[in-house]
């Protein structure tokens, strides 16, 4: 599920960047019976002159690092996990004093993958301890009444089928407001929820066709999880090359398509997040892959804009009490915030 999930989850740069062009300026003759100035009276200053801006190209090569911020998850449903993924409750201390706000989550990736999917790395510290946390690629619609606009640079759709082609729509600065095409790309390799009426989660291609531009409906792409260690840290390499639905517990009845992995489920020697130690215990999880998607995932030709989105991730509310519900709790972007070093872009060649 995806949470606006939130689970609740291109352009050519180099357009983005072309030189204004000169301004010509009319002038209007005068007629020939005219009497002529005596003296063309001179400047009593000499004017200044203006340089126009013009938007600094984003690079297309290499590795970016973005830091993530914390958000506050808007879905009604969202509530946070207060277990680790073999279920073990935290303490209440820990429920009291625990803040996503000291937290220090960034992503790396390439700009140019190789492979036609998205590739980079995840660095968590001070996360929540044997923790599974959802990732996911979501787009950025333009339209509707939850869309990113086109108060910036924003980037269109010839039409709503997953063969549009992207369609520019450049005005100021160098973040993108939104993009519509990359949005529906993601959406066609993984799902939709429509941010305008809520709930409405894991809707199918045939709802957002019907229902974009007067809805406001995202595309995301779910990744898949990292898990924490006791410590409440990682370090792993994300790729996009698998459209997921959602995370299992090996003991859980769900289809498991895919084994996650088998994680030890330890505590700390200071106890990070328990009442008491932790010894002995693992746990496997496996992945359900998306129904009716192309597997393995190869996006289309084109550059993308979009965010990378950190979910809690509930196994359908497993545990009992303090499961949690598909909360998201970090973002790339939390909103059109004019900044382009917080935009996640990549081309696709």
């Amino acid at each position: 599920m995806f949470n606006r999930r939130q689970s609740w989850k291109c352009l050519p740069l180099s357009l983005i960047a072309s030189a204004i062009g000169p301004l010509f300026i009319a002038g209007c003759g005068g007629g020939n019976g005219g009497p002529r100035p005596t003296n063309t009276p001179a400047p009593t200053s000499t004017p200044i002159p203006t340089s126009t801006p013009v938007p600094t190209p984003i690079p297309t090569t290499g590795t970016a690092t973005i830091a993530l911020k914390t958000v506050v998850d808007s879905w009604p449903a969202a509530k946070p996990r207060w277990r680790d993924i073999a279920n073990n409750a935290y303490s209440s201390s820990f429920r009291t004093s625990f803040s996503y706000s000291t937290a220090q989550v960034s992503l790396s990736y390439e700009r140019a993958p190789g492979a036609a999917t998205f590739a980079g790395h995840i660095s968590a510290r001070g996360l929540k301890p044997n923790f599974a946390y959802q990732l996911k690629l979501a787009g950025k619609p333009v339209s509707g009444p939850q869309g990113w606009g086109t108060a910036r640079s924003s980037v269109g759709a010839s039409s709503n089928l997953a063969s549009a082609a992207p369609v520019p729509h450049l005005v100021s600065g160098t973040s993108i407001g939104g993009d519509d095409w990359t949005n529906q790309q993601l959406g066609y390799a993984g799902r939709w929820w429509d941010d305008t009426l809520a709930p409405s989660t894991n809707l199918d291609d045939a709802y957002f066709r019907a229902n974009t531009p007067s809805h406001t409906v995202y595309g995301y792409l779910f990744l898949g999880d990292f898990v924490t260690d006791a410590n409440g840290n990682a370090e792993t390499d994300v790729r996009g090359d698998r459209s997921f639905h959602i995370t299992w517990q090996d003991e859980q009845p769900g289809i498991k398509d895919i084994v996650f992995n088998t994680f030890p489920v330890a505590s700390s020697p200071s106890n990070y997040g328990y009442d008491a130690p932790l010894s002995g215990q693992s746990e496997k999880l496996w992945y359900e892959l998306e129904s009716g998607r192309t597997q393995p995932v190869r996006l289309p030709k084109g550059t993308y804009h979009c965010r990378l989105l950190v979910t809690e991730e509930a196994f359908h509310t497993s545990g009992g009490e303090g499961g949690g519900v598909w909360q998201t709790v970090l973002a790339t972007e939390d909103v059109a915030d004019g900044s382009a070093e917080n935009d996640v872009v990549f081309s696709v060649g």
